[in-house]
């Protein structure tokens, strides 16, 4: 073998080293960017899963809201037809007992 040769070798292997430690390097980094995306990823998800429950919190808040006003203009709608009732009854009873001018007491 000769100087050259052996120099061209070392040359060589140093240049497949260099590629070998530059895959890696850019496997690394690929890796690192995967972690990253996966974290992430996940907090995206934790959030997308908190809207979740909220919005589930939010449609139970307005069922019940829903529900209640429901009940309330039921109730209020029973209290309008009594009230109507109610006055109808007092009209009766105030034309029943509507006073009558009182006989002139001079004429007795």
């Amino acid at each position: 073998m000769t100087v050259h040769k052996v120099l061209a070798d070392i040359v060589e292997a140093l240049r497949t080293s260099h590629l070998e430690h530059e895959i890696m390097r850019a496997e690394m980094a690929t890796k690192q960017e995967l972690g990253v995306l996966e974290r992430s990823l996940a907090v995206v998800d934790q959030k997308v899963t908190k809207l979740g429950i909220d919005f589930e919190a939010f449609r139970h808040d307005t069922r019940i809201t829903l529900d209640m006003l429901s009940e309330l203009m039921g109730r209020t709608s029973r209290h309008e037809t009594d009230l109507a009732t109610l006055n109808n009854r007092v009209g009766r009873v105030e034309r029943h007992i509507k006073l009558r001018p009182l006989p002139d007491s001079g004429d007795r």
